[in-house]
């Protein structure tokens, strides 16, 4: 297939600038990026804010960051940001039909060989397209938050993507500095929000039993096999330790762990009487405004030292 250097970006909330600039941050790429509702000046000072945050850290200039805001292109309407695109990235909110129709638009004014991507988390991307007749080109590409930092990309297959598409849209990403990894199977929540909402699922079950505090359940995952994983995940875990005795241990244990098919009675209950956690101060604990800042400023310094400073 044609290489990607067009990529358009269609959304321009945090994820969107984010991904933006990921695209931006080739040389050979020209990104155009549009949104109804927001301006693109606010979107460029939002990519730039966090272009700032890299050069605090020491990972990024002056004239690095004056490269990257040159190669994004606001535009007025989606007409002129998907006019040259080799590539489409939906940033759009989690609302079905809204996608269909954004698709289903980008069908009439793009040419045959420009790629779909949803940047969908966990909605079928198969049913995104319903509305498409060229379905074989839509693939999901669901980005971690915050994308300009975490590097996977799952990148995900529907019942009509056509195998080339997918292989074209790892590269791309691959040349971005991300790291794709491939979804055979659309089903919801992809991979690693299946993986993620699993443990969360028995985090907050752990609480709502009284075997642990919200407090001591984050301890123990950060600072017990949390440490593990960026080295070694589940799966070759289990070979570490043999197969035989991960049966042994599954034997024993799965009967006893959450295995509900509905959120938990106290997530609900935490919802009802508007305990949002940062929205609102307090959720499984108790957040004050200096709380939150420390809680997202610890977060990106750590993203960044990782990927960054300790390569």
């Amino acid at each position: 297939m044609k290489e990607i250097r067009n990529v358009a970006v269609i959304g321009s909330g945090l994820m969107g600038c984010g991904i933006a600039q990921v695209f931006a941050s080739r040389a050979d790429h020209a990104v155009t990026l549009y949104d109804s509702f927001t301006p693109g000046k606010a979107a460029l000072e939002r990519i730039l804010g966090n272009l700032n945050l890299l050069e605090a850290k020491g990972v990024m200039t002056e004239e690095e960051i004056t490269a990257i805001l040159a190669r994004v292109a606001p535009c007025e309407t989606l007409a002129q940001a998907v006019a040259a695109a080799d590539l489409v990235v939906e940033c759009i909110p989690e609302q079905m039909e809204l996608k269909q129709d954004l698709f289903a638009e980008l069908e009439r004014l793009c040419g045959p060989e420009t790629i779909f991507a949803t940047g969908t988390s966990v909605m079928s991307v198969t049913e995104i397209g319903a509305k498409v007749r060229s379905r074989h080109r839509l693939v999901g590409t669901h980005f971690w938050n915050p994308p300009y930092l975490i590097p996977l990309v799952e990148v995900v297959r529907s019942e009509y993507t056509d195998p080339a598409v997918v292989d074209a849209t790892m590269e791309v990403l691959r040349r971005c500095g991300k790291h794709p990894v491939r979804v055979n199977r659309d089903v919801p929540g992809f991979l690693a929000n299946r993986l993620q909402h699993a443990l969360w699922r028995e985090a907050i079950s752990i609480v709502e039993n009284g075997i642990a505090d919200a407090a001591s359940v984050d301890e123990a995952i950060r600072l017990g096999f949390g440490l593990r994983l960026p080295i070694l995940g589940p799966m070759e875990n289990a070979d570490m330790v043999g197969t035989d005795l991960t049966l042994a241990i599954h034997t024993y244990i799965l009967p006893h762990l959450e295995n509900a098919p509905s959120p938990s009675p106290l997530l609900v209950e935490r919802v009802r009487k508007g305990e949002l956690g940062f929205k609102s101060g307090q959720g499984f604990q108790t957040w004050s405004p200096q709380d939150i800042e420390a809680s997202r400023k610890r977060l990106i310094n750590y993203l960044i030292d990782v990927l960054y400073q300790k390569n």
